[in-house]
């Protein structure tokens, strides 16, 4: 299974053009689910799909410069050393956006406060992947994929 590791917006810095260009070639060369996937608030790429969008940057002559490392496209991290966690959801508050979680899923612990852009596919126990998010002291972020909203009874 491809692995979705590479950050396009990093990928636009290490190579030194705009997030449209890339957002270009991406909807022109790239297809969705096996060479890109949204997940959290990130485009991430496959090391393929990096390549390949590399290789045409360089045959295309859009930069001059050496391309990147490939270490130059992973995800920035931010906050506590960019450290990802493991979470359960232990509540669902009036906010929206928001989930409160920890790693032990107990309601009766410290909970820490999530954004997950729609809370409404979440349910109590369900396991989450969160990182810090940037520019927020004390917020983390949803950085698995969000559960389909068909798995939930009506």
């Amino acid at each position: 299974m491809a692995r979705f590791i590479y950050s396009e917006a990093r990928i636009a810095d290490a190579i030194g053009v705009s997030r449209d260009e890339i957002r270009q070639i991406r909807d022109v060369h790239l297809s969705s689910k096996l060479h890109w996937k949204k997940i959290g608030r990130e485009i991430l790429l496959t090391e393929s799909a990096l390549k390949s969008m590399i290789d045409l940057f360089v045959r295309t002559k859009l930069f001059a410069a050496t391309p990147p490392k490939l270490s130059d496209c992973l995800p920035q991290k931010h906050g506590t050393n960019g450290a990802r966690k493991k979470m359960r959801i232990v509540a669902i508050p009036m906010n929206p956006r928001m989930v409160l979680a920890n790693e032990a899923g107990d309601p009766a612990m410290d909970q820490l406060l999530v954004y997950v852009g729609r809370n409404a596919t979440f349910a109590f126990g369900d396991e989450i992947e969160v990182g810090p998010m940037e520019g927020q002291k004390g917020i983390w972020q949803l950085t698995s994929e969000l559960p389909r909203d068909r798995r939930r009874p009506r």
